[in-house]
């Protein structure tokens, strides 16, 4: 017996012209497959290029960014000044009516060192009394040489850190970093001299500690050092000192004008007492 056959089985029975359609739409069907996945392979291509574009354009955006970046300040003025209250805090702000003398140094300064050293307790005694708005305006400006340069971007870049982050503690740092036996340019001098290694960001770290700044401050503060935007800030706070007309370090200004050495006393501490006591006084304008 024949076995049965079942409808659409076969091909026995189709017509010469029905088998050349069928196999027409056989290979339609294929090229419509092979069209889709040639497009989906496109689609991934293209997909795969675009995420890899936006990463790279990330990236980029990422480092322009970052690079051109500046430190966010607090507590100083918009001439890159740092103010000092009655109570030894840093501040932005300045007593109207009260005159105002503006202190312009580097720590590896030598010269600064020993204005710092002679002024420092008449500049204490005003500052506590309120008579006087003393307002530093530290700037690195390397004057002992580039192979110094790094401790002075340090210590500028610590004063201002300190000031925003722990702006009660900021004189004390001040006069930690400014010392003329143990500052910083003093440990500078000692170690060209033999007396010691040249201090590095640990040192700068102990003046910190010594005044009593947070631990946590501390911590954060000696990361900033070299960072991109405290870099970039220190570059403002340079053109800000060329801004302000001033070529060199010390410069003490009263109320906007530079002062000559010889009118505040220069180096004297009994001279320069005299001087500030006179302009407490509105003696001197």
């Amino acid at each position: 017996m024949a076995p049965k056959q079942t409808p659409g089985t076969s091909d026995a029975k189709l017509t010469r012209a029905e088998r050349t359609a069928q196999r027409q739409e056989k290979a339609r069907i294929l090229r419509e497959q092979e069209a889709k996945r040639r497009k989906r392979n496109r689609l991934i291509v293209i997909l795969a290029c675009v995420v890899v574009l936006a990463l790279v354009v990330f990236i980029a955006v990422k480092i322009v960014t970052t690079s051109h970046a500046v430190a966010e300040v607090k507590n100083v003025t918009p001439t890159y000044g740092i103010a000092v209250t009655d109570k030894g805090e840093a501040t932005a702000s300045e007593k109207a009516g009260t005159p105002t003398i503006r202190i312009y140094e580097d720590p590896t300064c030598p010269h600064c060192v020993e204005f710092h050293t002679a002024a420092r307790e008449a500049l204490s005694q005003h500052i506590a009394a309120g008579d006087i708005n003393v307002v530093y305006q530290p700037a690195a400006i390397g004057p002992i040489g580039p192979q110094y340069y790094d401790q002075g971007n340090w210590g500028v870049t610590a004063e201002f850190y300190v000031a925003t982050h722990a702006p009660a503690q900021f004189e004390a740092f001040h006069d930690a970093l400014m010392d003329g036996e143990s500052g910083l340019f003093a440990l500078i001098s000692k170690a060209a001299n033999g007396g010691g290694a040249v201090p590095g960001k640990d040192q700068i770290k102990t003046y910190a500690e010594q005044a009593g700044v947070p631990a946590d401050v501390v911590a954060g503060m000696v990361k900033e050092f070299d960072s991109a935007p405290w870099n970039n800030y220190l570059k403002n706070v340079l053109q800000g000192f060329r801004d302000a007309g001033v070529t060199g370090t010390p410069t003490v200004m009263l109320n906007g004008t530079t002062v000559e050495s010889e009118t505040y006393g220069g180096t004297d501490s009994a001279a320069i007492a005299t001087w500030l006591d006179q302009v407490a006084a509105g003696k001197v304008k």
